[in-house]
C-alpha cells in the first residue's frame, strides 16, 4: 500500500474530514517524494513513515537519514523542485524540520 493510501484510510479512522483527508495526504505525499528524491534511506529500513492519532488529528512523521539544508532558497519559476515544504507547511496544522 503507498503512503497516500495508509494516511488517507488513517485519516478517515480518526474521524478527519475530506478537506482535512486530503491535505494530510498531500503533504505526506510531498513530504515523502522529498525524503526518496532528496534523502538518504536508513539502510534497509528506507524511509520511516509512522502514523500516530493525536488530538483531534493525525500525526504523520517521514524520516530519511540524510542530511537537511535549514535555509533552503526559493525555487525560481522554471525549477522543476523546491516547492514541496511550502505546500506541506500550507496545508498542515502544524510542521517542522528536524535535521
Amino acid at each position: 500500500m503507498c503512503a497516500r493510501a495508509l494516511v488517507r484510510d488513517a485519516a478517515v479512522e480518526q474521524g478527519l474530514d475530506d478537506d482535512g483527508a486530503w491535505s494530510l495526504t498531500l503533504a505526506t505525499s510531498e513530504a515523502v517524494s522529498n525524503a526518496i528524491l532528496h534523502g538518504t534511506p536508513c539502510g534497509e529500513q528506507g524511509i520511516l513513515l509512522r502514523l500516530l492519532p493525536w488530538n483531534d488529528g493525525l500525526w504523520v512523521e517521514v524520516c530519511d537519514c540524510g542530511g537537511f539544508d535549514a535555509a533552503p532558497l526559493p525555487p525560481g519559476p522554471e525549477a522543476p523542485h523546491g516547492r514541496g515544504i511550502p505546500i506541506i507547511a500550507a496545508v498542515v496544522d502544524h510542521f517542522e524540520v528536524v535535521p
